[in-house]
């Protein structure tokens, strides 16, 4: 709107931007009596935010009608819960997301008071954080990482890589549920796909921090050749070769855990090297692996005997890719619970340093 025009019709606009007070207020009183949670006297009238959104499309207009760009007024920025404390945080909801003790974490982050030398490709970054909240969940099997900071002033930013489970985590952690029972209407927020610099690096370092240890990364060379060779059977169609490599890995593991877990060499009385069988029937009843992660591996024994130690049992056995993927994901699970939950010191920590001068 032209400056002129707005200048001209300035009391009209003033007289809009309180009837929409007004007009907000009494709504959002009468749904909160309606759904039987109303505030006490007049605090149910605005508590509910949204009422001054008139004022705002009207300073709004005011500023851009001088020059002043659109991208230089912040009317939301992430989210904004200003009319209301404390803050409920739904923990029933983040348990029924499957939340996971070893990558998952609810944390308060205090005020920075160590410094860094301004060259340390961290510095920049850790600079600008405040006190907050943070709650961080990693789903590898739904292919999403979710950030949420709730900060000091009631602010809160979600980082996604899925705008859908962005607007689920707000929904569902703060909104709807006793005792404040909060809806959407009764904030403001703002949503983006972001490319800015900085928050991408804090986004990643995060991303790397929920990832823990994987298992890819540094394992001992006889579980990470029959990892590449059953990744590279699988990828040109050889699913017999595939699901052989997998149980060889699975053997190589429980032979590599057999020295470590039992303080022994895996060989029977006769000094020769035991089998998968052997190797299972080893450890069960010793406490060091659990029962299920064992199961696992006879399954991944049972479906490699087919095409490899016992070829006859089932004449003309032809593989599929579904035999091939779950021999995969069979040695990759139990790979990955052996070296997060059992055997946790076979690991390595590593950096990563992000130019924050490059796009």
């Amino acid at each position: 709107m032209n400056q002129n025009i707005i200048y001209q019709n300035l009391p009209d606009l003033i007289a809009k931007a309180v009837a929409h007070y007004w007009t907000t207020r009494t709504v959002q009183s009468k749904k909160q009596e309606q759904s039987g949670r109303a505030d006490q006297g007049l605090r149910s009238a605005v508590t509910s935010g949204a009422q001054m959104d008139g004022f705002i499309d009207l300073f709004t207009e005011l500023v851009t009608s001088i020059g002043i760009s659109n991208r230089f007024i912040f009317r939301k920025k992430a989210i904004e819960l200003p009319g209301f404390s404390p803050l409920d945080i739904n923990l029933e909801f983040l348990h029924s997301k499957g939340w996971s003790i070893n990558t998952d974490r609810v944390r308060f982050h205090t005020e920075m008071k160590m410094e860094l030398p301004q060259e340390h490709p961290m510095a920049q970054i850790l600079g600008i954080l405040k006190p907050h909240l943070l709650l961080r969940k990693i789903d590898k099997e739904e292919d999403y990482f979710i950030s949420i900071q709730v900060m000091i002033d009631g602010n809160i930013q979600i980082l996604c890589n899925d705008s859908d489970k962005a607007s689920e985590y707000l929904r569902g952690v703060f909104l709807g549920f006793p005792p404040s029972f909060k809806e959407p209407e009764d904030i403001s927020q703002g949503s983006q796909w972001s490319d800015d610099e900085t928050t991408f690096a804090m986004f990643c370092g995060m991303l790397h921090g929920a990832y823990g240890w994987d298992p890819s990364h540094d394992l001992p060379p006889f579980l990470e050749e029959s990892i590449h060779e059953a990744q590279k059977s699988l990828e040109i169609g050889n699913y017999k070769s595939c699901v052989v490599m997998c149980r060889r890995g699975i053997e190589a593991l429980l032979k590599f855990a057999y020295k470590r877990l039992l303080r022994q060499e895996p060989l029977d009385k006769n000094k020769r090297t035991l089998m998968l069988n052997e190797l299972i029937k080893g450890f069960k009843g010793k406490g060091k692996i659990p029962d299920h992660l064992l199961y696992v591996a006879d399954s991944l024994r049972l479906l490699g005997n087919v095409p490899g130690a016992h070829a006859a049992e089932i004449k003309d056995y032809q593989f599929t890719r579904y035999d091939a993927e779950f021999a995969i994901a069979s040695m990759l699970y139990f790979g990955e619970q052996y070296f997060t939950k059992i055997d946790s010191e076979v690991t390595s920590y590593f950096t990563v340093s992000i130019d924050l001068s490059e796009q």
